[in-house]
């Protein structure tokens, strides 16, 4: 698998976590604190052996130019229609900075607003310079979850859900690794590869290995689905897996 991700093969990974909905305010100057507040994480895991923000978009370097880009932000950010309490900026990595290439290794989105607040991150490749493990995985989580504590995250491969889900599509579970905000044990969920504490929640991963979803990959595994699918049922009968509705209203795990 090690050399396979190495030689910088398209892959299908999505992080998705909801926060409890808030605003920033009506401002320009609130939108840019929630901008910097984007910007806290950003540099909470710049050097992380996963991320090493090589990243840029039409030529702006975070640390260096943050006024502008967060200007730039917010111009793009009002013409996607958000409203005066909403907004969203994000980050790329396009090798640009290592390989002077446009090829999309990885993207960051946050969104915030009064009836949604989510970070979004999708990885497309792995950096051909590192190696890749779940532990890489669990560190990005790691510092996700203690830059702001959420209702819910979920990390693995974006189709799982749609093909393979084993629950109600109102709920939700958390395909490869996920992190609840509930206290559990690994004997709470015996069929789940690790169940730690962190950040006043509970990591868990269904297994260590990466996998994908279709049968022509090569890092396909019915395998790993199925023991993905027993972890969720198990979580959705311990009641630590949130609907839509419940994750809308904003008190999931409060």
């Amino acid at each position: 698998m090690d050399e396979w991700l190495k030689a910088n093969k398209p892959i299908d990974l999505r992080l998705k976590l909801r926060l409890t909905p808030h605003r920033y305010g009506a401002e320009y100057a609130d939108y840019d604190e929630g901008g910097r507040d984007f910007f806290r994480l950003l540099r909470m895991i710049e050097h992380l052996p996963l991320c090493n923000l090589g990243w840029s978009k039409r030529g702006f370097r975070l640390w260096e130019q943050e006024a502008e880009y967060l200007a730039d932000s917010r111009r793009l950010s009002d013409a996607a229609g958000y409203a005066d309490d909403e907004g969203s900026i994000y980050m790329v990595d396009d090798g640009e900075t290592l390989y002077g290439s446009n090829e999309v290794y990885y993207t960051f989105k946050y969104n915030w607003g009064i009836y949604a607040t989510q970070l979004h991150a999708e990885f497309k490749r792995f950096r051909p310079e590192y190696n890749f493990t779940a532990d890489h995985m669990i560190a990005l989580i790691e510092a996700i979850t203690r830059w702001k504590r959420p209702q819910h995250l979920e990390f693995g491969p974006s189709d799982y859900f749609q093909l393979h889900h084993p629950l109600d599509r109102a709920r939700r579970g958390i395909r490869w690794i996920g992190w609840v905000p509930f206290a559990l044990t690994p004997s709470d969920v015996p069929e789940a590869a690790l169940v730690q504490e962190m950040n006043g929640g509970s990591l868990i991963a269904t297994q260590m290995e990466f996998w994908q979803v279709f049968e022509h990959h090569p890092l396909y595994s019915k395998q790993a689905i199925e023991r993905a699918q027993e972890v969720e049922i198990r979580l959705n009968l311990l009641g630590v897996l949130p609907t839509a509705v419940e994750l809308d209203r904003g008190d999931w795990g409060q």
